[in-house]
């Protein structure tokens, strides 16, 4: 939410705080550190209480109740942490943009928005990565769209410190003198941006374990490129660049679809919408967008399929591909509605 719109240089920005931030990745790191150290002296001591046991040797007596002890204290952890992540994330940021620096309150942390690299936040939109000395920032673009002419310096995170809705993030690029780095224009090409999906991974042999971390490892990873012109569709290699197939509009179908999925615990139905889209030269490309919740769904009726999508993409992407193939009037947006 913009707050301040003065007549000079001087704009400010009310971004929302992520409650899992680029910090979480190091302190991932030290808990990993912390849990590894306490695994293996637990296990060390019960080896060492066996190994006692077994030579008759005398073994230190444990409180009877010690169990119940460590339980409490891990849901007392367990709860605290929870209030503290709850915290983080109502909390805000204020962005203060001067000339081509960026100023973040409460840190009182400066950037320089010309030094600054974009890249993608992988299924929700793109990130600004900006550094100073020993401080880093990253500022999220939320359901921000890229064109296949976006310069993309940084690679992809899928943590941000804060986060912006689209229209914002390139107000304040624009500012910054980055307005070459804003989304597509109405008009011009727009790439959207498939990436695995990590459901796929259920469905995959139990005993396929290098496939499995194949998957595993390739998710935050950009798969396939589908640059949407105003008559033309092209799927790109993210890679090589290469164009795997082109064609116009009229020549590509697109199916609407429907995910059903029936949760284990609770035995409740869910269903996302999937589309494919059958590119002449090309097997299918079956997609659904990630994180949609209960965001999206087809007004009208699709044939289910119990084989979840083999890719995701963001919402502004999603959005895109129906709306080019006229499928708009069948998908319904909560968000939108909100």
């Amino acid at each position: 939410m913009s707050i301040n719109d003065q007549a000079g240089t001087v704009r400010q920005f009310v971004a929302s705080r992520e409650a899992f931030s680029t910090a979480w990745i190091t302190g991932t790191k030290i808990w990993q550190a912390v849990y590894t150290v306490v695994f293996v002296g637990f296990v060390g001591f019960a080896v060492t209480m066996m190994y006692n046991t077994a030579r008759g040797a005398k073994t230190p007596h444990i409180p009877r109740y010690t169990g119940l002890y460590v339980i409490a204290v891990l849901l007392g952890v367990s709860a605290v942490f929870g209030v503290y992540m709850l915290w983080r994330w109502r909390q805000k940021y204020v962005l203060t943009v001067t000339g081509d620096t960026l100023t973040v309150a409460p840190r009182g942390e400066v950037y320089s928005l010309a030094d600054a690299r974009l890249g993608i936040w992988p299924n929700i939109g793109v990130a600004l990565h900006m550094q100073s000395g020993g401080h880093r920032f990253v500022l999220g673009g939320e359901e921000r769209s890229i064109g296949p002419a976006t310069r993309l310096d940084a690679e992809p995170t899928e943590l941000v410190d804060a986060r912006l809705p689209a229209s914002e993030f390139d107000e304040l690029l624009r500012l910054g003198g980055r307005a070459a780095a804003r989304g597509p224009a109405p008009g011009e090409p727009t790439r959207c941006i498939l990436f695995p999906n990590s459901q796929t991974i259920t469905t995959t042999s139990p005993f396929a374990f290098r496939k499995k971390q194949r998957l595993v490892n390739s998710l935050g990873r950009a798969q396939l490129f589908i640059d949407v012109d105003n008559d033309t569709i092209r799927v790109v290699e993210p890679e090589t660049h290469a164009v795997d197939a082109s064609a116009a509009v009229s020549r590509i179908t697109a199916t609407p679809l429907s995910y059903e999925q029936r949760a284990d615990e609770s035995n409740r139905v869910y269903r996302t919408p999937v589309l494919t889209l059958s590119v002449p030269g090309l097997a299918p490309l079956t997609f659904g967008c990630a994180l949609s919740g209960q965001r999206f769904a087809w007004t009208g009726s699709a044939r289910l399929v119990k084989d979840p999508p083999a890719y995701v993409l963001s919402a502004a992407d999603w959005r895109t591909l129906i709306e080019k193939f006229a499928l708009g009037g069948l998908s319904a947006d909560a968000a939108r509605k909100s």
